[in-house]
């Protein structure tokens, strides 16, 4: 008998599921049914599993009572889940990066969050003209600078690049190509026209984001495992 009251909530769950589907359309009821329908459904479905057990069989008055604290706390906690939604949210965010090295998450005030990898140094993947580069986060690099490699991921011509710029590295003098990045992205935060640096062949094995990028957010600060920057 069971199976049969769990074979009907669910047919009924589908065919109002369907019905929402095709009735909540702008041209059938509006924009408001849809809006509505989904809690609709769930009080539709809540009242086919109280109409199915009542007339099955007469609950007893304690069954009645456990099932109303039960059910009732349970909603009492998706309202309180609902209402510190956004609280939870920067919770997920500070865990994620916590259990994956390296991520980058983004809080709403807008704040970029990244987790020190395990190499005990910030890297991040940010979009180069909408190519994904893996960038270190480098205090001691002046400018943005990219491998020979990832330049070439992002539409760079070696044969275009001049390499006539002296810079001093960990190992010693190297020389860098000038170029201009259309667009530099990292979540939401983004930059136009962005002056760069180009490394040698086998110069550079990561690319940088230098202090030249570090220096267009309003703030940047590194808390525990955790560098954090705050946009303008």
């Amino acid at each position: 008998m069971r199976w049969m009251i769990g074979l009907v909530i669910l047919i009924g769950a589908m065919a109002l599921g369907l019905a929402t589907g095709y009735l909540g359309t702008p041209e059938f009821l509006g924009e408001r049914f849809q809006a509505d329908g989904p809690r609709f459904v769930a009080l539709a479905a809540m009242g086919i599993v109280i109409l199915m057990g009542v007339t099955m069989r007469r609950p007893a008055l304690g069954e009645v009572l456990n099932a109303v604290v039960l059910w009732g706390g349970l909603a009492l906690l998706l309202i309180i889940g609902y209402t510190y939604r956004y609280e939870l949210m920067t919770v997920r965010d500070r865990v994620m990066s916590e259990l994956f090295p390296g991520s980058v998450t983004q809080t709403l005030n807008g704040e970029l969050v990244i987790s020190r990898g395990s190499s005990h140094q910030f890297y991040l993947t940010a979009q180069v003209d909408g190519v994904p580069v893996e960038m270190l986060v480098d205090t001691g690099a002046s400018h943005i600078t990219l491998s020979y490699d990832d330049a070439k991921r992002a539409g760079f011509d070696p044969e275009k690049l001049y390499f006539g710029t002296p810079v001093s590295t960990a190992n010693g003098m190297g020389f860098v190509s000038r170029v201009r990045l259309h667009e530099l992205q990292i979540g939401d935060w983004h930059l136009s026209d962005v002056p760069a640096f180009v490394a040698q062949e086998d110069m550079l094995s990561t690319s940088l984001l230098g202090m030249s990028a570090l220096n267009t957010f309003a703030s940047w600060r590194v808390e525990g495992n955790q560098l954090i920057l705050k946009a303008r």
